[in-house]
């Protein structure tokens, strides 16, 4: 067997698969290209994933079957069972890595070796992967693990690059977690580990409407989430959880059957909310013409809703530069 790579990838894939050719491209063009890509097939379909994902034209590409039990967490551990790599990072099959996010992941790791992790900031894209927004425009640089330690999670743990030894340390993703295993994950890591942040953008996330986060019922999206949150109040102050006690709470049952209209979080409003923050956050910098440039993208991305163009029409008339007020 060949030496280590620097970097292990895991991206895991269940039924959606219309991005994982961009997705995969978007690893395999990084500029430090001493990486393997680790593909999940987590809805048997593995000889699909091989295709769209270029395992036979890149040796660095690999696919495997989730064998342990379906959903993404399982998977994520699968692939981690699989990986090799120094760094280990993941990448969902719908996003999309910038060319530099592993090299400057790198260099942050090597400057800082006693940070067990990196993680960066975000920029969203339109399901045609148009830039919607950066969502850490205005943040600092700087140590996130007290953040974390009080139950702050800054960012996804898709912009992650974390060192081999501190990932194993906190492994597995908890199945538990239908949702929220990432955000349980973080938590869990920043208890023992120290992680640095750099707002550059390192991660694009596209919203669309089959992602897990927009078919995801929203009761029990808010409640995984919820729970993860509480569980880390609980280790805080007596050392366990109730997952680890054996003791979960019971998951409360969809409202409504996943994807309906009225009990998920529909990609269009996610879109619409982002675009308007990130208007309003130009408009404080003095940025007049392109505040009111991305106002007109809210309002387009869901035309109906009155309170997008009762916002567009307060950038217009209001002086650029002095904050958005009441």
């Amino acid at each position: 067997m060949s030496s280590a790579p620097q970097f292990s990838i895991l991206m895991p894939v269940s039924t959606q698969r219309q991005y994982l050719t961009a997705a995969s491209q978007s690893v395999l063009a990084q500029t430090a290209g001493d990486l393997e890509l680790i593909v999940i097939d987590d809805a048997g379909n593995a000889p699909e994933c091989a295709r769209l994902s270029g395992e036979g034209r890149d040796p660095r590409v690999r696919v495997i079957s989730n064998t342990i039990s379906p959903g993404p967490a399982e998977a994520l551990n699968c692939g981690l069972q699989a990986s090799r790599g120094k760094v280990i990072c993941l990448c969902d099959a719908d996003d999309i890595y910038p060319p530099d996010h592993l090299q400057r992941h790198a260099d942050l790791l090597a400057a800082h070796p006693e940070i067990a992790a990196v993680a960066g900031g975000m920029e969203t894209l339109t399901s045609r992967g148009g830039t919607i927004a950066w969502l850490h425009r205005d943040a600092q640089a700087g140590e996130i693990t007290e953040e974390l330690r009080t139950g702050v999670t800054r960012t996804s743990f898709c912009t992650y690059a974390t060192r081999r030894e501190a990932m194993l340390a906190i492994a597995p993703f908890r199945r538990y977690f239908l949702t929220s295993y990432d955000i349980d994950f973080q938590l869990r890591f920043g208890d023992q580990f120290r992680v640095w942040f750099d707002p550059a953008i390192s991660y694009r996330w596209r919203l669309h409407d089959n992602s897990v986060t927009h078919t995801q019922a929203n009761n029990q999206r808010e409640f995984f989430e919820k729970t993860a949150r509480e569980f880390q109040k609980q280790r805080k102050t007596t050392g366990q959880d109730d997952l680890q006690r054996g003791r979960p709470p019971q998951p409360p049952a969809p409202n409504k059957p996943v994807g309906a209209d009225a009990h998920s979080l529909k990609s269009a409003d996610q879109t619409q909310q982002m675009l308007l923050g990130a208007s309003w956050r130009h408009h404080q910098s003095g940025e007049k013409f392109k505040a009111i440039s991305l106002g007109f993208r809210a309002c387009m991305a869901k035309p109906g809703q009155f309170s997008a163009w009762k916002s567009l029409a307060a950038l217009a008339v209001k002086k650029a530069g002095n904050g958005r007020g009441k």
